[in-house]
């Protein structure tokens, strides 16, 4: 079974098996490109060559002519493409043994026979599981994100600097000065903190010792 909207298509993965050979860009696609859903294996195609190409293929059943059909439509639906696989069979039936050997060498009747046997099992697997298939279907997404261009920025602004601002010596110093300062503060205070790190000690803590230096009562039960 295929699903095709909005240049999406789900199909199912059994439908692959059946097509055998398959175009080399699909192939890929599958390859890599890939979805799988929970109850059902359906394959997830979003490349414009995968979605015509199993568009073109008319023996593929496909979900949105069939959702909406009860199951005696769905019956009358199996019936006409049985009476027409009855009446390639009746065509080799009835014909002479030498047509018979072309029939059995023309690949386009044998396949024409193939696709109807398949058609037909894909319809019977779909009345057997609709409440299912309309549940999972119901679930997919057919949203073709597009690509979106990203505008790229330089980190490093290429903006011309505004004219220099004149600064005196001496406020130049003052702000050495400061700077100085402050990094002998952060030094100290570094200093300060492995010094206190030195007195930790890892162990048997006072509050540990003096309760196991603790008397111990002995508890007695009057009766």
């Amino acid at each position: 079974m295929k699903i095709i909207r909005n240049d999406i298509c789900y199909i199912e993965r059994e439908d692959i098996d059946f097509i055998g050979v398959l175009p080399q860009n699909t192939c890929s696609v599958i390859q890599w490109d890939v979805y799988y859903s929970i109850k059902f294996k359906l394959l997830r195609l979003k490349d414009k060559e995968s979605v015509q190409y199993f568009s073109d293929k008319d023996f593929i059943l496909d979900y949105d002519m069939v959702k909406d059909l009860s199951t005696q439509e769905l019956e009358e639906m199996r019936k006409e493409i049985e009476d027409k696989l009855e009446h390639l069979s009746l065509k080799w039936l009835n014909a002479s043994i030498n047509t018979r050997e072309k029939l059995d060498k023309d690949k386009e009747y044998n396949f024409n026979i193939k696709s109807l046997k398949y058609y037909i099992e894909s319809i019977n697997k779909y009345i057997n599981n609709k409440e299912i298939y309309d549940s999972e279907i119901s679930t997919l997404s057919f949203n073709n994100f597009k690509k979106v261009e990203l505008k790229r920025y330089p980190a490093v602004s290429r903006t011309e600097p505004v004219s220099r601002i004149p600064v005196s010596s001496s406020e130049m110093e003052k702000l050495n000065q400061s700077i100085r300062s402050k990094c002998k503060q952060n030094a100290s205070e570094q200093a300060r903190g492995r010094d206190a790190a030195k007195d930790f000690h890892v162990g048997t803590s006072a509050v540990d010792v003096e309760i196991e230096q603790a008397p111990v009562k002995k508890l007695t039960i009057n009766n």
